[in-house]
């Protein structure tokens, strides 16, 4: 998870770095050259983690995506249910009970160590472009697929 977290943060931290130091009528050289440093130790990291992660068994990295993306998930529905609650939509009796529930899959997948889960589908290769197939690559876009709310995840068809 930490390797697959650390990416994600540091890709995340590259583009606003880039937006808020790189943007702007008065960037000096100076400044240009010591954000290039930053970003390329920047990505100097990534590799390094990008570089760990292939050299681990791809099933593994796939369970480990897997179960973060299902965190990712949880911790969504647990942030819509207090806003239901704040807003008086869900009582909050309600809304403890969706947080409980939230709180019960996000242990049992902090313990799961199953490979195959019940209600998963049969496993088939993504389509993806040849740059995109990287552990790494389907990480990202299966994130960026739950935050426009495209993908489910098994450990949350109980919900």
């Amino acid at each position: 998870y930490r390797a697959l977290s650390f990416i994600a943060a540091h890709r995340r931290a590259q583009e606003r770095f880039s937006k808020e130091t790189l943007e702007g009528p008065e960037v000096g050289d100076e400044i240009v050259a010591i954000a290039k440093r930053v970003l390329i130790e920047s990505e100097r990291q990534v590799t390094m983690a990008e570089d760990l992660l292939r050299s681990m068994d791809r099933e593994d990295v796939c369970v480990l995506v897997s179960h973060l993306f299902c965190v990712i998930l949880l911790n969504k529905v647990a942030r819509e249910a207090e806003k239901l609650q704040v807003n008086g939509i869900l009582h909050e009796k309600e809304a403890r009970k969706y947080l409980d529930k939230v709180d019960k899959l996000l242990r049992r997948i902090e313990f799961c160590s199953e490979r195959v889960h019940p209600g998963q589908h049969e496993k088939k290769e993504p389509v993806l472009a040849e740059d995109e197939k990287s552990p790494v690559s389907v990480m990202l876009i299966a994130m960026k697929a739950a935050s426009t709310r495209h993908i489910t995840a098994t450990h949350v068809h109980e919900m």
